[in-house]
């Protein structure tokens, strides 16, 4: 195993240099990666970026027909609002993109809201440009950190990349999509309050 950044890329020994402590993260990694292939240049590689992209959002949608469902068996209407946490993972897609396509379509009113941690909030702390900081070329138009934005090293928040997926990202831009940024704190404290 060898420890992100490394000192066998150009990147990693640039980010050392930069900062002996630097503690890396997911994009530091995939840039050391991409490196290396095009270094090595094996006869078969391939990589794929995982959910910022759009093909693993047909299989989240299941989360999304299965709360459709649990709202029809409440027998209560349409929700007001749609809570999920967004970033460069699925979920939100998953949950939301049903009832985004009925809203856009004028069967619904309902409000979707993405929550992000306070201090990795891409789509409040960051602007929608194109940028490289989704790895490599071709440039897509993102909220984004920066790959060199590192997540926080004591709390756990899951698998943290600094930019948003490509469909909520649109729709954040396009005003479709709210988005609220949280402390630690006021979710535990959310948590207890009934």
């Amino acid at each position: 195993m060898i420890r992100s950044p490394s000192d066998i890329t150009e990147v990693g020994r640039q980010m050392r240099k930069e900062n002996p402590n630097q503690p890396g993260s997911l994009l530091t990694s995939e840039r050391e990666m991409l490196e290396v292939l095009e270094r090595e240049k094996p006869r078969y590689s391939v990589f794929v970026m995982g959910s910022t992209n759009t093909y693993n959002i047909l299989f989240l949608t299941i989360m999304g027909l299965e709360l459709e469902k649990q709202i029809e068996l409440m027998d209560e209407g349409d929700p007001d609002v749609i809570v999920d946490c967004a970033a460069a993972r699925g979920n939100w897609s998953g949950i939301c993109l049903l009832f985004v396509k009925k809203k856009m379509d004028g069967k619904l009113k309902t409000r979707f809201v993405a929550c992000q941690p306070e201090d990795w909030a891409c789509f409040l702390d960051s602007r929608y440009k194109y940028t490289e900081s989704f790895i490599m070329n071709p440039l897509a138009k993102i909220y984004s950190l920066g790959w060199r934005k590192n997540p926080p090293q004591i709390q756990a928040k899951g698998l943290m990349v600094p930019v948003g997926a490509i469909i909520p990202r649109y729709l954040r831009h396009k005003g479709i999509m709210e988005v609220r940024k949280y402390s630690g704190k006021e979710v535990a404290k959310a948590a207890f309050t009934g």
